[in-house]
């Protein structure tokens, strides 16, 4: 039986769930859930890697474009203690 065929068995056997019933089966239901499941997580047929756990390059890329748009506004002076 699929994920999905257990999920809509739930709902017939008990009626309406949660959200949070349903992301629990969604993610962690044995061997079929995203994340106990054995399709590939990241990769050509997964997730994009979105982690700068991951590589360096991710939080390089993220600070560059950040320094882009800070430019882009006219490169202003933020000091916070203003804002106390």
């Amino acid at each position: 039986m699929t994920l999905k065929e257990l999920i809509i068995q739930k709902i017939k056997d008990e009626g309406p769930i949660s959200f949070r019933d349903f992301m629990e089966m969604a993610l962690y239901y044995p061997g079929k859930g995203y994340y106990t499941g054995s399709k590939d997580k990241i990769g050509k047929k997964g997730d994009f890697y979105t982690s700068s756990n991951v590589s360096a390059v991710f939080g390089a890329m993220i600070g560059k474009q950040l320094e882009e748009m800070w430019e882009a506004l006219g490169s202003f002076f933020y000091d916070s203690s203003y804002l106390f």
